[in-house]
This record gives structure tokens, sequence and C-alpha cells, in this order.
């Protein structure tokens, strides 16, 4: 726009007005468009905060994220609006305040900016590269999502409930404990289109979990030490509730008891790890320490998700909570039913028999998955990375719409001579067209480029898809490129109606 007013900015020049005092009115002028959009901004992300301050993290953990602007951030604010109102102003000012007076009062076409637009072409380009970047890191994570949400966890977690409780806060020692369990298991298994019933310590990818460190019989422990695993004491019926599947050997039963011989369910990296190309069935571990006993395996379970929904495969085991008496657990109920129609008549019935006993994080299995340690991370970061992404494409599209459309109007005496001399409105629009089409084409390839190189830090935050994934890539493509291109084509369309007889005495 400073370069538009370069005739303006001539004759305050030959009216007196020094160097300095031309510089000071663009700046001032930057500065205050500046301080506008800066407080705007601010008003727009007062909004935004108290939007994103509703947000809960599921579950009863008591976490609230405040996101409420301080002095702090007001001063952030206040600084990028400054310190960009005065590049700004002072770029605009010192290539306009370079200009020859006399040669743009005369007439002279020398120095009007209708082909010198380097910096606004590479301001719209970088605009654009950045908005292919944040588009192609959005779409990875909104396939991320969809891809963990259908990904193999090891576990079913539909139709499940989980109902987490702590006997140990009321006093329970571990007989009272074990047999309000009992009691707890026979009540809930006879509510109808109750399909199974377990206990666990821990849930998947809960914020509660247990590690241990094993060596097995026979074998020397390596240098660095017992092979650390992670572990879960369940009951019997945990593998049919949860939906593992036992590849080798058998479950829990019943049987397995306090008085019973120490045994245990090992994941198929643990056996792999242990007794690699071997049958782990009636192998036997321990942990180290001189209270520890041999554990027998007696079964193999499928491996799955235990931590992190992005984590490698991990070594992991299953105790009967029967021998490994935990105070805290979690019900989890498989039904026929809704998991949330499910919940409060389990609830009642836990409460019938301890109306004291504290309930929380009363929820499906799905809804537990949301946590911070699931599914959570990755839909924040759909919904945070395509927020951005939409902002820069409007950016983009606005930059670039602005470019275009005052090029062309920079160029309505040329255009009109060329319709005068006969072209056709397809020549102009053509004509017009092509200096958008140059700038989209090169901030697409910019940012395919920087994508890529940028590839390999995004990648630690997706799952099981790529930034660089070519569905990707040509997804955005056509929409960031289509959508750019007709921001160019409707200045194009209209430098095309020019009345050139309109045109030439303007001129």
């Amino acid at each position: 726009r400073s370069a538009s007013r370069h005739r303006e900015l001539a004759i305050r020049a030959a009216l007196g007005a020094g160097r300095g005092r031309l510089v000071r009115q663009l700046v001032t002028e930057s500065l205050l468009l500046a301080m506008l959009g800066g407080v705007a901004g601010v008003l727009l992300g007062t909004w935004v905060a108290r939007a994103l301050a509703t947000m809960r993290l599921p579950g009863d953990l008591p976490v609230r994220f405040d996101f409420r602007l301080d002095g702090r951030v007001l001063a952030y604010c206040l600084t990028v609006a400054v310190v960009t109102g005065l590049l700004v102003g002072l770029a605009s000012a010192v290539r306009v305040s370079r200009a020859n007076p006399d040669r743009i009062l005369r007439g002279s076409r020398e120095g009007s900016p209708t082909h010198r637009h380097e910096i606004r072409g590479f301001l719209v380009v970088a605009q654009i590269s950045c908005c292919f970047v944040l588009l192609s890191v959005a779409a990875g994570f909104v396939r991320s999502l969809s891809e963990a949400e259908r990904a193999d966890l090891g576990f079913r977690p539909d139709g499940v409930l989980n109902i987490h409780m702590d006997v140990e806060q009321l006093g329970y020692s571990e007989a009272q404990g074990q047999a309000f369990f009992d009691e707890v298991d026979r009540r809930v298994r006879s509510i109808p289109g109750v399909q199974n019933v377990s206990f666990a310590f821990t849930i998947p990818m809960g914020y509660v979990r247990a590690r241990t460190a094993v060596e097995a019989e026979g074998q020397p422990v390596d240098s660095d030490g017992p092979l650390p695993a992670g572990q879960n004491m369940v009951s019997s019926d945990y593998f049919e509730t949860m939906g593992i599947t036992i590849v080798r050997g058998r479950s829990f039963e019943r049987a397995d008891s306090g008085q019973s011989r120490p045994v245990a369910v090992v994941n198929q990296r643990l056996a792999d790890i242990l007794w690699p190309g071997q049958d782990p069935i009636g192998r036997r571990f321990k942990s180290p320490g001189p209270d520890s006993h041999w554990i027998e395996v007696v079964g193999v379970a499928k491996t799955g998700k235990y931590q992190f929904l992005f984590e490698d495969p991990q070594p992991y085991l299953y105790l009967p909570i029967a021998q490994a008496y935990a105070g805290l657990r979690v019900l989890q109920v498989r039904a026929s039913i809704p998991p949330a129609a499910l919940a409060p008549v389990a609830a009642r019935e836990i409460r019938g028999l301890e109306p004291s006993l504290p309930l929380y994080d009363v929820q499906s299995m799905t809804q537990a998955l949301g946590s911070g340690l699931g599914f959570f991370p990755v839909r924040v970061g759909a919904i945070a990375v395509a927020a951005f992404g939409l902002l820069a494409f409007a950016l983009a599209v606005v930059g670039l719409y602005g470019v275009t459309s005052y090029l062309a109007s920079q160029r309505t005496h040329e255009i009109g001579v060329r319709i005068a001399i006969g072209a056709t409105r397809q020549h102009i629009v053509r004509l017009v067209l092509e200096n958008g089409a140059t700038l989209v084409v090169l901030g697409i390839a910019t940012g395919i480029v920087m994508t890529l190189a940028g590839s390999r830090i995004v990648d630690r935050f997706l799952f099981g898809v790529s930034v660089y994934d070519p569905l990707t890539l040509v997804g955005v493509v056509p929409v960031l490129g289509g959508v750019t291109l007709i921001a160019s084509a409707i200045p194009a369309w209209r430098a095309a109606r020019v009345d050139p007889s309109t045109a030439l005495r303007a001129e």
C-alpha cells in the first residue's frame, strides 16, 4: 500500500517534507495498524482462552487448564505488535523515501512497483509454504487419530465399564478386602446383561501402573541388570473380560489362590526376550531380592499397549490378584448393555455393600482411553494443528488475493492497452493468473521441502502414519493449490472486465 502511495509522498516531499518526516508518517501509520490488530488479537485471545479453560481431562483427576491472559502474555502481545509495526513501517518507508520525486511527478513510470514485487512475492510464497506445512501436519494428526482408533491395542475396549475403588482408604485388612471384593463380584455378576466381571490393579494406558524386574531361571543376569517389565495383578476372568487373547497355555483359574504355587501369564514380547525360540510354558522367573520366589509361566498373552499409545512392544506380565493382593482395584464389567446405563446400577450395588467407599473414574474403557496417555494427545494435536493450519490457510488466501489484486490494479493501463488492440478476456485472465499461479507453485514446492525436512520431528507424535505419506501430501496439494488459485482468479476476472477507454483516460 505504501508503494501505491508513491505519488502522494512525492508531492509531500516537493512541498518540503523531509525524508525523516515521511519515514515517521509511514511508521506511525504502520504502528497504529499493528496496535489495532494487537488489541483485536488480545480480545479474540481472551475469548479463546475462556473456551480452552472449559477443557477437561477424561476421568476424575482434578486437573484444570489455566489459560488466563496475564501480564506476561499481554506484554508479549504488545511487543509483537510494536516490533511488527516498526519492521513493516521502516521497510516500507525506506523503500518509498528512496524514490525520485521529480521523476514521479513528471509522470515517469521508472521506479513504478509494477514489476518490482519481489518482497510481496516472497511474503506470499512464505505464507503458502508455511500453510502447506501446517495443513500437512494437521492432516497427519487427523489420519493418526483415525489410525489410532482403529489400531489393534491387544484388547477390546468396547462394552467394558471401569469402576475404581480403594478399600485401604477405609482401613480394610487383606481378609476383609478379599471378602468385600468377592461379594462385589457376586452382586455385579447377577445384574441383567452382565457377561463377565473381573478385577485388576490398573487399566491399559492408565495413570496408575506397576513395574518390576525379572530374571529367568537358569540364565545369567545381563550386565545391565534384570530385565524391566510392566506388570498387573488381575483376577481369573480378566482376560475374558478385556478380550485379551491367550496365544499359548491358559489364563488364570480360581484355583490359583494364595495357597497354590505362584503362577503368571507373560506377554509374547517378554516370552520372546527371556526364552527366544523356546516354549515358555512351565518356565520360571523371579524378581531380584532376598524375599522373591520363583513364578511359573502358565500362559502367554498377546502383546498390546500398556502405558502409551505410541510405545514399542513392551515386556509385560500378569499375576493372579489372589496371590498378589491389592486393596486398590478397578472393577471391569463387560455387558451387553451400554456402560453408561450399567454404571449407576453397578455403583448402587457396591454402595449397598459399603456406602462410605469412594468410587471414582466410573467410565467406559473407551472413555478411559481418551485420557492423557491414550487418544487425548492425538486429539488435542489434531484440533490445535488444524486450527493453526486453517488460520495459516486464511492468511495465505488473503495474502495471495491482495497481492494479485494489487498487481492487477497497477497494470490497469497495460490491460487497457491490450484490450484496445484486441486482447480477449481469456488472454487477460491468463495474464493476471500467471502471477498468482507462479507464487502458488513456488509456495507449495517450498512447503513440500519444509515438510519433508521436518518430518522426523513430527513423526514422533503421529501413530501409524507419516507426514510425508503420499496420501497426505496429495490431499493437501489440490486443496491449497485450488483455493489459492481461486483467490488469484477473482482479481484476474475483474481485471478482464476493465473498460479500455476508462483505463486510458485515467492514465
